[in-house]
């Protein structure tokens, strides 16, 4: 069961805690999170219209933006200590600018949004070695839209 322990901060909608006594599929939560502030978050889904404007104006009919895919982009700590775990990381959430035309297509831009993700999970001691989840709890926080540059090394 998930229980959504809803906003950490009544102000701000853009952070939110989850329980659960089974294990999070963090990029599906991750996805959903994000598109959930897309869809109804105002502020969110202002910035993220006017930065599909520019395409729809341009390509019309022939443009459409993907759905959004996570990628785990960072992993500043991941920790066993058993009987729990913790882990720290940084998914960039990303939806592609798809155009195309008559013979073709072009990927122009990407739109990426940033969500920091922290999650603490209990564990109990099973038969043998098994571990049995108690709880985990999953933080998501929306640190916004961002553009990632490629710089040659």
């Amino acid at each position: 069961m998930i229980a959504t322990q809803g906003i950490a901060d009544a102000n701000d909608a853009t952070t939110v805690k989850k329980e659960s006594d089974t294990e999070f599929d963090v990029p599906k939560e991750v996805v959903a999170f994000v598109k959930q502030l897309v869809e109804k978050h105002p502020e969110t889904k202002a910035k993220h219209a006017s930065m599909i404007a520019p395409f729809e104006e341009k390509y019309g009919g022939n443009f459409r933006a993907d759905p959004f895919v996570a990628t785990e982009w960072l992993v500043p700590e991941y920790s066993t200590k058993l009987p729990e775990t913790n882990y720290e990381g940084v998914y960039l959430v990303t939806s592609r600018m798809f155009c195309g035309f008559r013979r073709g297509y072009k990927i122009p831009y990407h739109i990426i949004a940033k969500v920091a993700v922290t999650e603490h999970s209990d564990y109990k001691a099973g038969e043998g070695d098994e571990l049995i989840l108690v709880r985990s709890m999953l933080t998501l926080h929306f640190d916004g839209f961002v553009d990632v540059t490629f710089t040659p090394k």
